[in-house]
């Protein structure tokens, strides 16, 4: 392994989405940082949290953007795991510590969050505990800015795709996928082949 990718090995995911979003490393780090977790000697039973924002840390947004953010947050609502939402996230805050401003704020980025809550719910595929990485090629220039992979509960499988970087990304498979994104209920594309602006959720083809 290259000296680079055992740096990755090394972060866990809260850092390796950091890198991912600032371009600092490819998306597809996240499964580094995945595997990493056994080395760390958690026990089995033990529950990740996953986030993109603390109390220790800049915001996300203001280190990496907002594009990358919504990826990021796709991740950790996708990923095995459970999610968490620090103070202010959903909202777009930027440098702001102290009493939350309800009336400030994205609302769009608001609602973007309910509806990953909303879809982890709905999907057990997405609370199950393993992910298996997707081939695929990417038509636009950032490839390295988009990761995929799949996740499921034994009943039914979802093609999770993030894009990491700004505007929209062409993302090919080898193999069919559905054609509406479950997170928004858009077309997104079809014959293995969708359109993902920052995350895409889809079934597998014999879902």
């Amino acid at each position: 392994a290259s000296p680079l990718r055992d740096v990755y090995k090394r972060q866990d995911l809260f850092d390796a989405l950091r890198d991912i979003g600032t371009g600092e490393a490819p998306a597809t780090a996240l499964f580094e940082a995945l595997d990493a977790t056994p080395e760390r000697g958690y026990p089995d039973r033990a529950a990740h949290m996953r986030y993109v924002d603390n109390h220790d840390e800049d915001r996300y947004i203001d280190e990496c953007g907002a594009a990358p953010l919504r990826a990021a947050v796709g991740a950790t609502f996708t990923l095995p795991g459970t999610p968490m939402i620090y103070a202010g996230q959903e909202r777009g805050v930027e440098k702001q510590r102290g009493t939350m401003r309800w009336h400030d704020g994205d609302n769009a980025l608001t609602d973007f969050h309910r509806r990953l809550v909303d879809l982890r719910t709905d999907y057990a595929a997405l609370r199950a505990p393993a992910v298996r990485p997707v081939l695929h090629t990417v038509e636009t220039d950032d490839a390295d800015r988009v990761v995929a992979y799949e996740r499921t509960d034994g009943d039914e499988t979802l093609v999770v795709v993030l894009h990491f970087g700004d505007g929209t990304a062409t993302v090919s498979f080898d193999t069919p996928v559905g054609d509406t994104d479950l997170l928004s209920d858009d077309q997104v594309g079809g014959d293995g082949t969708v359109e993902v602006g920052d995350v895409v959720v889809v079934p597998a083809a014999d879902s």
